[in-house]
């Protein structure tokens, strides 16, 4: 474990390794060092070991100090490799762990996405139940209108075919009366052309007679003048005459304006109302049924207007 912490695989020399070599190493120069200063001040010869020179030692001692800055600089320089790559892998890690920071940011992110959706969702579920329920009423409510206009059309028609009636039945009068009155116009006309060609014959016998006589031509005057007054007034009444019937005919058509008028707004309404009650009941087919007989209504509305108006 201690090794694998090191960053170096089994069987490689550790640190403790090389600081015991680098302990022996000081110490083998140390001790040198000792010999060197003892026999410097004259000490005896006999702690130097057989065979073993002055310049034995100090080539040993130069020796072991070049093998050991040796092994010091290659343990430098693996150490510098060693930290080097441990800064690698330390760099590595860091952006590794910033890596999983933004990640774990983002899905964090993501998460909080996720719940706004989710409570998005659950608020536009319930709003579109409230605009389902909505939708369920307003077709409640306009089946019941349907049925209220088909009611009121019914209504309608039924006094449309009361108002006609009414209508028909003075009209009717008003023409027999008209009628009436314009055969006896035309019979008093004929009278008066007879009266006066009667009172044409009397002027030519009073002419006549003024031939003969003063008196008879003063009489012949006072009965052609008289004549003429009775013309007079025949012809005033005839005016009169024909003046009432050009009314009498003239408020028959103003009677029979009002009727079609009237027949005229009524199908306006019924047609209307049965584009208005189709749409509706189109609209209501997509969530309820039984809308049948308002349409039956409308149809038999139809069939009874078709032969009113033919």
């Amino acid at each position: 474990m201690r090794e694998r912490r090191a960053g170096r695989t089994p069987g490689q020399p550790g640190e403790d390794d090389e600081f015991e070599e680098w302990g022996r190493m000081q110490a083998s120069v140390t001790e040198a060092q000792e010999r060197l200063d003892r026999w410097g001040r004259g000490g005896d010869s006999w702690s130097w070991t057989a065979g073993t020179t002055l310049s034995s030692v100090l080539d040993g001692t130069v020796e072991s100090l070049a093998v050991g800055r040796k092994r010091v600089q290659a343990k430098v320089s693996a150490a510098n490799t060693r930290a080097e790559a441990a800064s690698r892998r330390a760099a590595t890690a860091e952006s590794a762990l910033d890596m999983a920071v933004a990640s774990k940011e983002a899905a964090e992110r993501e998460l909080l996405q996720l719940r706004r959706a989710k409570t998005d969702a659950q608020q536009a579920e319930a709003m579109l139940e409230e605009k389902e329920s909505e939708l369920q009423e307003q077709i409640k409510f306009a089946a019941s209108r349907v049925g209220e206009l088909d009611d009121a059309l019914e209504g309608a028609q039924d006094k449309l075919a009361r108002t006609q009636r009414e209508l028909e039945a003075p009209a009717a009068r008003g023409r027999g009366a008209a009628l009436l009155e314009k055969e006896t116009a035309i019979r008093e006309k004929k009278s008066a052309l007879q009266q006066s060609d009667a009172a044409a014959a009397r002027a030519t016998k009073a002419d006549e007679r003024a031939e003969t006589a003063e008196e008879a031509a003063t009489l012949a005057q006072r009965d052609k003048e008289e004549l003429r007054s009775e013309n007079e007034a025949l012809d005033e009444a005839l005016e009169r005459t024909l003046a009432e019937l050009d009314s009498l005919a003239r408020d028959c058509a103003a009677l029979q304006a009002r009727a079609e008028a009237t027949g005229d707004a009524l199908r306006v309404s019924r047609a209307r109302h049965s584009g208005l009650a189709s749409s509706r009941r189109a609209s209501a087919a997509c969530a309820t049924t039984g809308v049948v007989e308002p349409t039956a209504r409308a149809a038999v509305g139809a069939r009874q207007e078709s032969g009113m108006f033919g």
